[in-house]
């Protein structure tokens, strides 16, 4: 019976778990006087592996007896479905598409696979489908796996809306290989048929002809469930030169809210007009991406001439595209106004000159009363061309008042005063980002002058700048004081201060070392005394960083024995450091050593540690820095400002965080210190 309850997960009769609680009660009372102890207590100890044969059946048997009697077998299917919404429906926190998850939660146990494949909402997210040639051998077996999976999810998602994702690259396409070209259309087919079970549209990625073409004409006036849309296009050479494309078939989408256009094509543009019929009034957020090879100012043109009164977000990012066209086909001197629009989001690349030219013209006619957040990322532009139109359209929006995050990274200026009347204009901001050559000082941002006037609300902060134009890079003195007087400095002002703190400073710069501006910051705040006796410890950290960041995750082939040596050689120094002379060894600290002793100790990657196998650097960086630990806590910071660099140590984050830390945590923030990922 227990061998036959064990092949699966099928919960077991109320007669067979009486069966088998009376023989597992046997069992254990057999093993209590083979041991002279529970199985629960002997299986944790030091003698679990001095077994007599009668002892080890009896451990094979107890676990196998509580297994049939364990409650997961009486879970009801309808909670099981319920759990595995959450597995393949949220995505935070996993790495792993929501296709996999599901194969994973099949493949568990008969149980397991009825109650998913029987619970339509699980398949209702098709696993995406991207076909190109970069794989031309198997591009027809993969494109008949696409199909197959395809008929799969829709056969089991039952009638809810689905998700679909679906890229073909012209080359397969058009693939001179009549049976890809088939295969390709017919996928395509295969979801048209569904239609009108489309809820998002993550990805469609075609030819711009196909658009204009069978199957997709025949899903016009049928998309009755679609609410999110993305569409990528790329133009087919010679032929869309010269002409306008109408693209129709989602012109009748009446619970469409979001959109978004990405054009694939950078090198190739061409100057065909594309006009997409889409229920632009009932639009909340709109997105255009790279609009290269179409005329994109069409878009826009059509976008506000609708006067799209739901609209709450629209964002634009240009690369290489003819600026628009410079009224947007508005009457001179007319006005639109998008009532609730929230965030305007503008950005050029690459495109020095015509961004502005694209820019100003969309600003001189726009009234956006409910905006909250403006980013305009120029293309090397001087933004005192660009200031006027910024000012007049916060003024004649009346929108001061509502701004919460202002962006005008990208933009060079011979005159940092422009930037400082437009934050004038904007006394609520609490997230700014400016370049940093648009300080005259930094201090420009100090609070008092008079204390809580300029951005009082200040929270975050961000500095940027671009290796093209820097010229200078930035005071650590000057940044502390700045970064004090809004932070530990607010102590001292009036008690009816209403100042917010400033909790963090984000920094990207090209010019400035990073590690030594956090180095020179700790200096400053430091109460390490000055001396001769810690310049050898200094020397050495110094040499300890360059030798790792030389010689450790390199993207070479292999490593050189002088490589190998270097490491050891090091590390020998290091560990011949007797730390119990130094009554500061903060320094270590600030060069990031325990950090780089560390990342070292924890690195998985085969090769990424020259001579790990002959020298056990890993073994011997984990004990060094465990061997320094009390050393390092007693002297390490007390500071409330936590930096962490990120990774090439271009960005850097300063917080702010007046609690203070225990020993576990501030040996954590020690150890982990720039091992963050830029967000």
């Amino acid at each position: 019976m227990v061998k036959a309850l064990s092949k699966h997960n099928a919960p077991p009769s109320d007669d067979q778990r009486s069966r088998i609680i009376a023989v597992l009660q046997q069992i254990e009372s057999e093993f209590h006087c083979l041991t002279g102890q529970s199985f629960t207590n002997f299986i944790s100890s030091k003698h679990s592996s001095n077994l007599t044969k009668s002892t080890r059946l009896h451990q094979k048997y107890i676990p196998l007896h509580r297994a049939i009697l364990s409650n997961t077998r009486v879970v009801p299917l309808e909670l099981w479905q319920r759990i595995f919404d959450f597995i393949v429906g949220s995505q935070e926190g996993t790495s792993r598409p929501a296709d996999v998850e599901l194969r994973i939660v099949c493949s568990v146990s008969r149980n397991w696979r009825s109650a998913a494949t029987t619970h339509p909402s699980l398949w209702t997210q098709l696993p995406p489908i991207h076909a190109d040639h970069r794989y031309p051998n198997t591009i027809l077996q993969a494109l008949a796996h696409n199909a197959s999976e395809i008929k799969l999810y829709l056969s089991r998602s039952g009638q809810l809306p689905i998700t679909i994702s679906f890229e073909i690259s012209q080359d397969v396409w058009d693939s001179p290989k009549a049976s890809v070209k088939a295969q390709a259309r017919e996928n395509l087919r295969l979801l048209t048929n569904q239609c009108h079970r489309w809820g998002v549209v993550s990805r469609l990625s075609l030819p711009v002809d196909a658009f204009t073409q069978q199957p997709l004409l025949s899903i016009q006036g049928r998309l009755s469930a679609l609410r999110r849309l993305e569409i990528a296009t790329y133009p087919v050479a010679a032929a869309s030169n010269h002409r306008e494309i109408d693209i129709t078939c989602f012109s009748d989408t009446g619970l469409l809210r979001e959109f978004r256009l990405a054009n694939d094509t950078i090198e190739n543009p061409s100057d065909a007009i594309l006009n997409l019929s889409l229920p632009w009034p009932s639009l909340e957020r709109v997105e255009f991406y790279a609009i290269n090879g179409y005329q994109g100012g069409q878009l826009h043109q059509t976008l506000v001439n609708s006067q799209p009164s739901n609209l709450k977000i629209l964002k634009c990012s240009l690369i290489s595209q003819p600026s628009f066209p410079p009224t947007l086909g508005l009457a001179a001197g007319s006005l639109v106004t998008l009532p609730k629009l929230q965030v305007f989001d503008f950005r050029g690349e690459r495109q020095p000159g015509q961004f502005l030219a694209s820019l100003t013209p969309i600003l001189d006619r726009l009234i956006l009363p409910s905006l909250v957040e403006l980013h305009l990322t120029g293309a090397l532009e001087s933004y005192d061309r660009l200031a006027p139109s910024v000012k007049a359209m916060i003024v004649r929006s009346g929108c001061s008042g509502s701004l919460r995050r202002l962006s005008l990274c990208g933009f060079r200026s011979t005159n940092p005063l422009m930037f400082r009347e437009t934050l004038s204009l904007t006394p609520n901001i609490t997230h700014l980002s400016l370049p940093l050559h648009s300080f005259s000082n930094i201090l420009d941002l100090h609070a008092e002058e008079p204390p809580g006037v300029f951005l009082p609300n200040l929270n975050s902060l961000t500095v940027c700048n671009n290796r093209y134009f820097e010229t200078r890079g930035i005071d650590v003195a000057d940044l502390m004081v700045m970064v004090r007087s809004r932070t530990v400095d607010l102590s001292s002002l009036a008690d009816d201060n209403q100042l917010q703190v400033l909790e963090e400073v984000h920094i990207s710069t090209a010019l400035t070392d990073l590690r030594k501006l956090r180095s020179d910051w700790m200096v400053l705040e430091s109460s390490e005394p000055e001396g001769s006796s810690y310049s050898d410890l200094d020397a050495l950290a110094t040499e300890f960083e360059r030798s790792i960041r030389q010689n450790c995750w390199q993207r070479t082939s292999g490593a050189t024995m002088k490589q190998c040596q270097a490491l050891d050689t090091i590390m020998r120094k290091m560990e011949m450091v007797d730390l119990r002379r130094y009554s500061n060894v903060e320094v270590l600290i600030r060069r990031g050593i325990p950090h780089l002793l560390h990342k070292l100790s924890k690195e998985d990657t085969p090769g990424a540690i020259p001579g790990d196998r002959l020298f056990q650097i890993q073994s011997r960086a984990r004990k060094l820095y465990e061997k320094w630990k009390p050393f390092l806590l007693r002297d390490a910071s007390s500071s409330p400002f936590h930096w962490t660099i990120f990774e090439y140590g271009t960005r850097a984050l300063l917080r702010y965080q007046p609690k203070p830390l225990d020993e576990e945590e501030l040996w954590d923030r020690i150890l982990t210190v720039s091992c963050a990922q830029w967000d």
